[in-house]
């Protein structure tokens, strides 16, 4: 847990040239482009940037789109879903509100065959399409004639960076990954001003960082999973 003030504290502490008049604003720079640019693209996300949404799309529909015109605004901010493997459905559907029942959705890795299989109109989506464009749309087949009340599970993107934090100076990345976004943001740093020490430090704590963090998620898996044997 950590906010943006302490994470620029501590990296410019480690800097040859730490009373350059503007270093806050550089490092502050340097880590909203770490967290926008660099983390939250990588192949790997951190769990908590996992969110579940819900919204409708009123009257016969085809697409739910992501950005542009037309989007759904609760699916702003959208980097990806979860995975094909993650144990919960990226897309379902409301069934039955009294007792929360929603069927899932599963998602095609081709369009195609999603097509030849469900092709035309029906009562509600059985399978959707998403082609890898976080300016695109899911498609879903046979594509609704009525009102369907989904929700969704993705990976969303923090409002909150370090040039724009939460009341509280945080954002979900210092709060939860603040020694890797810390080293990441000052291997960056260290580029910038050409600080080969603070360079070599940086680098070899961000490894450490990340692997502390992947190992956390393994265990917070390990933790969730029931190791009953059967007879």
């Amino acid at each position: 847990m950590a906010t943006v003030t302490e994470l620029v504290t501590r990296i410019k502490a480690r800097l040859a040239r730490r009373s350059l008049i503007n270093i806050n604003a550089i490092i502050v720079d340097e880590m909203t482009h770490v967290q926008t640019e660099i983390l939250e693209q990588a192949e790997w996300l951190p769990a908590f940037l996992k969110v579940l949404v819900s919204f409708s799309r009123v009257g016969p529909h085809s697409t739910i789109v992501l950005d542009g015109a037309g989007a759904t605004p609760e699916l702003a901010r959208f980097i990806r879903p979860l995975s094909m493997d993650d144990d919960a459905n990226c897309m379902e559907y409301l069934v039955d509100l009294a007792q929360g029942i929603f069927n899932a959705v599963p998602r095609f890795d081709s369009r195609k065959q999603l097509e030849q299989l469900y092709p035309g109109n029906g009562d509600k989506p059985i399978g959707c399409y998403w082609d890898g464009n976080i300016r695109g749309a899911f498609i879903v087949q046979p594509h609704p004639t009525a009102t369907v009340d989904y929700r969704m599970r993705f990976y969303q993107a923090d409002i909150n960076t370090a040039t724009s934090p939460d009341a509280n100076n945080s954002t979900l990345w210092t709060r939860f990954a603040g020694d890797y976004l810390m080293h990441t943001t000052g291997q960056e740093v260290a580029i910038y001003l050409r600080d080969e020490v603070a360079l070599n430090y940086f680098s070899g704590k961000r490894q450490e960082a990340f692997t502390r963090l992947k190992t956390q998620k393994t265990s917070q898996d390990m933790a969730d999973t029931n190791l009953t044997m059967g007879d």
